[in-house]
């Protein structure tokens, strides 16, 4: 049960209400007690939820198919409108996810 915030204040009814509101609000704030930000645990529940889908809904492709990618260009020259040339087609060829690599810390020794 939360604790209630009494307070004397003179003047109005209304008044005295306001103030005791303001008061017990900021209360932990004056005692220098930092107020909680849900930030945290939300960045936590949105990390967790994307670590729970499955690795089929991630949308991989498989390794070892080939993604070809060829760019257009359209231009003009005088009275010709809409000339379309192809550049050269590149073939990407995908690899399994995971594959063998090597992390090495190192540490900066001046002089050595």
């Amino acid at each position: 049960m939360r604790e209630t915030c009494a307070r004397t204040e003179t003047g109005s009814s209304r008044d005295r209400d306001l103030a005791v509101r303001t008061l017990c609000l900021n209360e932990p704030a004056a005692a220098g007690i930092p107020r909680r930000s849900r930030f945290r645990e939300v960045l936590a529940f949105l990390l967790l939820a994307a670590l729970a889908l499955p690795g089929s809904a991630r949308a991989q492709t498989p390794a070892g198919t080939p993604i070809p990618n060829t760019g257009f260009a359209t231009y003009d020259v005088g009275a010709t409108l809409g000339i379309v040339r192809p550049s050269n087609t590149l073939t990407i060829t995908t690899v399994a996810f995971g594959t063998s690599s090597s992390l090495d810390f190192m540490r900066y020794a001046p002089g050595a």
